[in-house]
């Protein structure tokens, strides 16, 4: 089976794979960040490191945490959008690289 035709095709004739994955991913982001220990963790590390500390938060393995996450996620990104051009070159994308950054 081809993937690039897999992670294209719509499902249900509106979305493809790719993107039903990354609302995926954001709606599991949303629920963790707003109803659990976790998540008000990493919000008040976000906010006042030290504040954090002081009320107990590990906020060390919290910022690895986010770190591996976001790793993970970047990789995972990076899978979905080599699969959709069915390529793996590293000059795939390079002319839409420094629009994103201006």
């Amino acid at each position: 089976m081809d993937v690039a035709l897999l992670v294209n095709a719509p499902i249900f004739g509106v979305l493809s794979a790719r993107s039903l994955f990354a609302l995926g991913a954001f709606a599991l982001a949303a629920l963790t960040i707003s109803h659990t220990r976790p998540g008000r963790d990493l919000v008040a590390t976000g906010s006042d490191r030290q504040a954090a500390r002081i009320a107990g938060v590990r906020t060390g393995a919290v910022v690895i945490g986010v770190f591996a996450v976001s790793g993970f996620l970047a990789a995972t990104g990076g899978a979905l959008i080599s699969y959709g051009i069915a390529a793996a070159s590293p000059a795939a994308l390079a002319n839409t690289l420094v629009p994103a950054i201006a």
